[in-house]
């Protein structure tokens, strides 16, 4: 069965996700200014997993835009039918791909359920398990945000009967796979990952055994605009490639190239204190398309429309990363 977290749930996989300490929220930086070279400080993030699927609960779940996800669990035994609709032939090997049929034995003797139980848990309970019995879990995490977030870690607790230890158990072999420590999730994108599951030799007959994994990531700390803006990324989203320039007040021009419909540029302050002044001019093709306070007297950051402009991405004097402006 499919299950779907609401849209800024915290993540967690059968799985309790990370301390309650750790927020969403933006806390304002050091005060330092951003240059080449130096560390941004970070905050956790906990981002939401937007959907998770058993391959052996019975049901075909369907995931835009990815299609069927569970060919062949479709409810039933072949020669042994322990769970009736409720589960299927039992898997004998992972499938090779999600959305691709797995091996299967013809019975029906253990199930695995995948179920959201609260805004920050999904529970992994594989039931009647016995040797060689394997199961797979596929999910996704997005990054409903405006900026980058990154795996900072991945934890697989094989014996979740026992809370707040980590546990790795003879009977089980457990892999989390598609999401990576380090891995880099774009904003307004998601990742699939998968949960694969290997009942051992030494597992007990028909025993019930609840996995927990937790997955935490890291985005970058972020604060308002303090001290004039010192540098921005920009999204061109004009109907035609053309050649852009940004002046600055007084110190002119900072940037002039021609630029792709759809494509990002990155340009720095020029005046004494490697600011952009109090406001820049954008031109298209030499004409005037908009014009962008940067002298953090109005809401500057990541989501800023002007004109053919989206800001991607900024810097301040003071504040360090702009933080997202709200929808």
């Amino acid at each position: 069965m499919k299950s779907h977290f609401t849209k800024w749930a915290v993540i967690g996989l059968a799985v309790v996700v990370a301390a309650a300490s750790i927020g969403v929220s933006y806390a304002k930086s050091s005060g330092k200014g951003h240059h080449s070279g130096d560390t941004v400080p970070t905050i956790y993030f906990n981002d939401p997993f937007s959907w998770v699927v058993s391959n052996d609960d019975g049901v075909f779940d369907t995931v835009p835009p990815y299609g069927l996800i569970d060919p062949g669990d479709d409810g039933g035994g072949t020669e042994y039918d322990y769970w009736g609709p409720s589960s299927s032939n039992d898997p004998s090997a992972p499938p090779p791909a999600m959305g691709q049929p797995c091996p299967r034995y013809d019975k029906d003797v253990a199930s695995t359920d995948a179920t959201l139980t609260d805004p920050h848990t999904i529970d992994v309970t594989v039931n009647n398990a016995y040797p060689c019995y394997y199961s797979s879990i596929f999910f996704a995490v997005e990054n409903a945000g405006l900026v980058p977030i990154t795996v900072q870690s991945v934890e697989v607790d094989e014996n979740a009967s026992t809370p707040d230890v980590l546990d790795d158990i003879d009977e089980l072999t457990v892999t989390a796979s598609g999401i990576n420590l380090g891995q880099v999730i774009e904003p307004g994108t998601e990742e699939v990952g998968r949960l694969s599951v290997h009942v051992e030799q030494s597992a007990q007959q028909l025993a019930t055994y609840t996995i927990r994994v937790k997955i935490v990531t890291v985005a970058p700390e972020c604060a308002e605009c303090d001290g004039k803006v010192t540098q921005l990324t920009l999204q061109y989203n004009g109907s035609a490639d053309a050649t852009i320039r940004v002046e600055q007040k007084k110190e002119g021009t900072v940037f002039e190239d021609w630029v792709a419909a759809g494509a990002q540029f990155t340009f720095n302050g020029k005046d004494d204190k490697g600011t952009l002044g109090t406001e820049i001019s954008i031109y298209v093709n030499g004409v005037l398309n908009t014009t962008i306070h940067t002298s953090c007297s109005v809401p500057i950051g990541p989501g800023l429309v002007s004109g053919d402009f989206e800001v991607i991405e900024g810097y301040s004097k003071d504040g360090g990363l702009l933080c997202p402006l709200p929808p």
